[in-house]
């Protein structure tokens, strides 16, 4: 049997890397009801392969553009079903990052292993692949295993779990997406970490819960970071980090700036290709 579907051919240039494009596909896509989607590379071109669902075409377009991939053409897609739930795997793999080893559940652990972190991403949320998800597993390296960690916008819940494998005694999780709050749960069953993680669902900051951390994650992008900014600061610990990422280095003034009018001091900021993380003490 054949579904309905959308091909979608994206800008690729020379040198990227397709777990990048596959990891920034599944962020943009995460938020709406398709079956499914599928990358394929070829001698110059990447094509997405999206069963739609009830999911309209333009809906897809405009969220592959907002999170910054480009649609160079669109066109309808017949495509042979596929079990969607396991499609994905085959874009995954291990990783490594400083003394910290994310690897989705199908895999084996080298045998110069680190700190483990058994990570299945599901179609929407993250493995560490993105640079920003990296650039904040690198700061979260830096210095002492902090006492508590918030992570804003969890997704797989990779930032908040990894914070537990490399020490912290225990973090708490908020995202707006019930089911990213449920593969994160899975995670953290997955790597017996359930009962030093604390996970929620909220709609907005209004409903956060009011206690600090001496180091807070956010990993979204530039548009709520600034819009946040606020709220998310009253959550810093005095004497504590934040780790704001999601967002591009042209960006990053704007940012920074937000945090700093809230009172917040910079304290460094890391890139990879053109995507940049900011720190901030309290």
């Amino acid at each position: 049997m054949s579904a309905a579907g959308l091909s979608v051919r994206l800008l690729w240039e020379e040198g990227t890397d397709i777990d990048e494009l596959m990891e920034a596909s599944g962020v943009a896509l995460g938020g709406l009801e398709i079956d499914g989607f599928e990358l394929r590379e070829g001698p110059g071109w990447v094509e997405l392969l999206v069963a739609l669902g009830p999911v309209s075409s333009e809906d897809v377009k405009s969220a592959l553009r907002s999170e910054g991939l480009e649609v160079q053409s669109a066109r309808d897609h017949s495509y042979a079903e596929v079990d969607w739930a396991t499609q994905w795997r085959q874009h995954f793999r291990p990783l490594r990052i400083g003394r910290l080893d994310v690897l989705p559940s199908w895999c084996s652990p080298p045998d110069d292993a680190g700190a483990l972190l058994w990570i299945d991403p599901s179609m929407a949320f993250g493995t560490g692949l993105h640079p920003t998800t990296r650039l904040c597993l690198e700061r979260l390296q830096f210095g002492l295993p902090p006492a508590s960690v918030l992570d804003l916008g969890t997704g797989s819940g990779i930032l908040a779990l990894a914070a537990l494998v490399l020490g912290s005694p225990s973090a708490v999780a908020i995202d707006n997406d019930p089911e990213a709050i449920r593969v994160a749960l899975e995670n953290a069953a997955r790597n017996e970490l359930e009962a030093r993680l604390e996970l929620s669902t909220h709609e907005g900051p209004d409903t956060w819960p009011e206690a600090t951390h001496p180091l807070v994650l956010a990993n979204i992008l530039a548009r709520p970071l600034v819009e946040l900014a606020p709220a998310i600061t009253r959550r810093v610990a005095p004497g504590g980090r934040l780790v704001l990422a999601g967002l591009l280095q042209t960006q990053a003034d704007q940012v920074e700036d937000a945090y700093a009018a809230c009172g917040l001091r910079p304290a460094g900021r890391f890139h990879e290709e053109e995507w940049t993380a900011l720190e901030l003490m309290a």
